[in-house]
């Protein structure tokens, strides 16, 4: 096997520096594995390229994984279920609300496929891609059940860490990518339910309070979609506080946010009627 080190001048940081990696290789496929990162076995790596020849019209393949947690304890294994692989075959944007891929240490890429990760971007680098790429290559992939990559887990150094409830990262990279993504798809349900979702969140009252985080400018249009999804957001907590008034008034029906917003989203029909009123703008 050749096998060819680099080391580079000065730290790059992700994704510059796998991005600079990728555009160094020569081989049909590109594996990335991250520092943190190692296989379960010293066949997975066969079994990642296999995955690719096997089904030849793939782009790119992905296993299941399990963290370990400081390199000794099994925290959590992650695993696809043929419901969600069928969801994501219809509309890659499910990713939006949640990467079920995984970190890039789980995936296979064909070096015929410009696999660039978006150097604007940190927690959701990954799932932009993912999704950039089966827009451009609809159903073209492959997964594997087989537990193939073990993903460490130090809660000290991730970089989970730096971007779970920082709103000028999470923010920021969710409006950029809805951007991004809005302009060849418009509004899809996905995408709305999660910036909903992380407005409801950080409390977003009006796309003054967005701008507060997310620093690059917008067309128009997209001001539009931003403002009605504040305004639902708006309106939810006041159909929220009404039924809070209720619940202190009948403490016995205990209401919860749970139940509060189920029946808001009954109510209304939001994630449907809303989606398809902003993508047909």
């Amino acid at each position: 096997m050749n096998i060819k080190y680099y080391k580079n001048s000065q730290p790059l940081g992700s994704p510059r520096n796998w991005n600079n990696a990728i555009q160094k290789a020569t081989g049909e496929f590109i594996k990335l594995l991250h520092h943190d990162d190692w296989f379960c076995s010293s066949t997975s790596l066969a079994s990642f390229v296999s995955l690719l020849e096997t089904n030849k019209e793939a782009v790119f393949g992905f296993s299941a994984s399990q963290d370990i947690v400081d390199g000794v304890s099994l925290k959590k294994i992650h695993t696809l279920d043929p419901h969600f692989i069928e969801k994501l075959k219809k509309d890659p944007t499910i990713l939006f609300l949640g990467n079920k891929i995984g970190a890039p240490s789980v995936t296979i890429f064909r070096a015929s496929y410009n696999q660039i990760y978006d150097e604007n971007l940190k927690w959701l680098v990954d799932v932009e891609l993912y999704i950039r790429c089966l827009i451009q290559h609809p159903q073209k992939f492959a997964y594997t059940n087989d537990l193939l990559v073990s993903i460490g887990i130090d809660g000290n150094t991730r970089v989970t860490n730096s971007c779970i409830g920082n709103g000028h990262v999470e923010l920021f990279e969710y409006t950029y990518v809805y951007q991004k993504l809005s302009e060849q798809l418009g509004c899809t349900q996905h995408l709305f339910l999660a910036l909903w979702n992380l407005f409801l969140f950080y409390e977003i009252k009006s796309v003054n309070d967005l701008k507060k985080y997310y620093f690059l400018s917008f067309p128009d249009k997209l001001n539009s979609h931003f403002s009605k999804i504040i305004a639902s957001v708006v309106f939810y907590k006041k159909v929220e506080y009404v039924l809070y008034q209720i619940w202190r008034f009948f403490s016995p029906l205990s209401f919860s946010r749970i139940t509060i917003k189920a029946f808001y989203f009954s109510r209304l029909s939001i994630t449907t009627k809303k989606s398809k009123s902003l993508k047909s703008k």
